[in-house]
């Protein structure tokens, strides 16, 4: 999924924007707000508390058709590619509740605190 950080003074359905566009070249607009996610995980041992908003986009170009096509990075890092919902279930994808959360799109936006089991040492 695209993420990327907030700018100071800029909103969050301009963020998801920005970052479509910085990561893939392709212009979106942001439709509505899904989900406010609290998010807690550990990443290399070290745990985190993530705010995320997801928002249902449009896009603006017609540029993710679902025919399969993989959109790269710019650096190359990632590989961003168009998953059908039939196929949802068999990729991995973080947090791990999107895959059934995906399936059913909430009319009204919708606050959800998502804890994964984390085993981290306190120093």
């Amino acid at each position: 999924m695209i993420g990327g950080r907030i700018q100071l003074g800029e909103d969050s359905a301009h963020a998801v924007e920005r970052e479509f566009e910085e990561e893939l070249g392709i212009s979106v607009k942001s439709d509505r707000l899904l989900w406010v996610v609290e998010n807690f995980f550990a990443y290399r041992d070290y745990p985190f508390h993530e705010y995320s908003f997801i928002y249902l986009i449009k896009d603006v170009e017609n540029k993710l058709q679902g025919n399969g096509e993989v959109l790269s990075h710019v650096d190359g890092d990632f590989i961003y590619e168009w998953i059908p919902l039939e196929r949802i279930e068999a990729i991995s994808l973080k947090p791990d509740f999107l895959r059934e959360k995906l399936v059913n799109l909430p009319s009204v936006p919708v606050h959800l605190i998502h804890k994964e089991k984390i085993s981290v040492e306190a120093e």
